[in-house]
Parts: structure tokens; sequence; C-alpha cells
């Protein structure tokens, strides 16, 4: 991007990363994306202060579709807004991984054949 602006590949990454923690803190369950639109309205400009609000508009079986927008701190002024739909992990229909069941040094998960709660090493993704 130019030097005083945000490229849009940031403020894309930005409004991906909320748009898929809102099911996830909502639900309890992790998600990824499967859909992302995003439409550029104004700039961003580096060194000023913006907020990221997002929200679920409709929640199907597997899939929930969200929103978010960049907006000033006054919330008056939309600098990019976005739509998309995130998928929840299979395995979180199974019990595992959810948000909710992590801990220090270890997740809660429940395992397929005994139905009983194990410590599992937490995974990481990067």
């Amino acid at each position: 991007g130019y030097r005083d602006r945000v490229h849009g590949g940031i403020t894309a990454s930005i409004l991906d990363e909320v748009m898929g923690w809102v099911p996830s803190s909502e639900y309890r369950r992790l998600c990824y994306s499967i859909e992302l639109n995003v439409k550029y309205r104004r700039p961003v400009i580096v060194g000023h202060t913006y907020r990221v609000e997002g929200k679920i508009v409709e929640v199907r079986r597997r899939a929930t579709r969200t929103e978010a927008r960049v907006v000033d701190e006054a919330g008056a002024t939309v600098y990019a807004s976005a739509t998309g739909v995130y998928r929840t992990f299979r395995r979180c229909a199974d019990g595992f991984p959810r948000v909710s069941d992590r801990r220090e040094g270890g997740e809660l998960a429940r395992t397929r054949t005994s139905g009983r709660w194990s410590r599992r090493p937490v995974r990481t993704f990067l």
C-alpha cells in the first residue's frame, strides 16, 4: 500500500478475523471462512484509531452468515464493510475442539468411545 494508507489485504484480514470470532464466541465453536466479500469505501489511514464491529446475520445448520465494518471512533463514518459465511469445524460437532473447553496446558475434550472428559494437548493454528 501507500506510505500513509493501510493495505487493503490487512483491512480484509481484520474484518475476516472479527467475523470469524463473532460466531465462535457466541456458540463456543471454532469456525473457518468459506466466503468473504469486502467493500472498501474510504482509505484507512495509518496512525488513526478505528473500531471494527461484527454481528451475526443468519444462522443455518452448519454455516453462519456475518457482517463487519471498520468505522471511526464515533461510529459515524464507514471505511470498509464485509460479509462472510463461516462454517463450524467438523470436530466441534463431535464435542471438540470448543472455545470454552480450552485450558492452560491442554484442552478438555470428550472422547468418541467413552464419552468421558479427558485432557488433550492444545493445538495451535497459525
